[in-house]
């Protein structure tokens, strides 16, 4: 059939406090744009993170970086704070290794809730979304895991800050999200997990 892109707006109450004038109105406006997929790939599931690599490991780390390079393509002509919000709905989800590597090509464990993104060596850094300081469009992912209907309850939702975005977001983002977000010390650079990540947490 003639299937056409659509838009469509959503208003909802922010539940944010509006204390100074950085914080938003009462309400939040979200403007939703769906282009069609290919006719060949209706009705398919699409596992957007998740690929096989040439050895035939499990590569989870590629699929988030053209994901997210590709909506930075779409959107290019945006001169305000870009979050790109991406699903995870694959048979083999990605963790904390898989995101770390893909927006800042290192990953090191150092506990729970941190891990070391600055390598030893500069030469050791794979390719990723941010590692090298570049795609500065995109000041933010905001990751889900496990978002299907039917199934908010056991979905999980984190806000990863580009610390070198162009656009940086704003405070009252920061604060309504679980945020993931990069500190330096003596030149070493951490990523932060925030320690819940239930998006029903949100709303509580």
């Amino acid at each position: 059939g003639d299937v056409r892109a659509q838009e469509a707006n959503f208003s909802f109450a922010s539940g944010t406090p509006t204390h100074d004038a950085e914080a938003p109105s009462k309400e939040w406006e979200i403007q939703i744009h769906a282009s069609p997929r290919s006719e060949v790939k209706r009705g398919a599931p699409d596992q957007l993170l998740v690929g096989f690599g040439r050895s035939g490991g499990i590569d989870a780390v590629s699929p988030l970086i053209r994901a997210a390079r590709a909506k930075r393509r779409q959107l290019r002509a945006i001169e305000l704070p870009l979050v790109v919000a991406i699903s995870k709905v694959a048979i083999f989800p990605s963790d904390h290794i898989d995101v770390s590597m893909a927006l800042f090509g290192w990953e090191q464990a150092a506990e729970t809730g941190v891990s070391r993104i600055t390598p030893p060596k500069e030469e050791w850094r794979q390719r990723s979304l941010w590692g090298k300081q570049e795609n500065t469009r995109v000041s933010a992912i905001l990751l889900f895991h496990g978002l299907r209907p039917g199934t908010v309850e056991g979905a999980d939702v984190c806000l990863y800050e580009n610390p070198w975005a162009r656009h940086p977001i704003p405070p009252w983002l920061r604060q309504s999200l679980p945020l993931a977000y990069v500190r330096e010390h003596q030149g070493i650079r951490s990523l932060h997990w925030p320690p819940d990540t239930r998006l029903s947490a949100i709303y509580a």
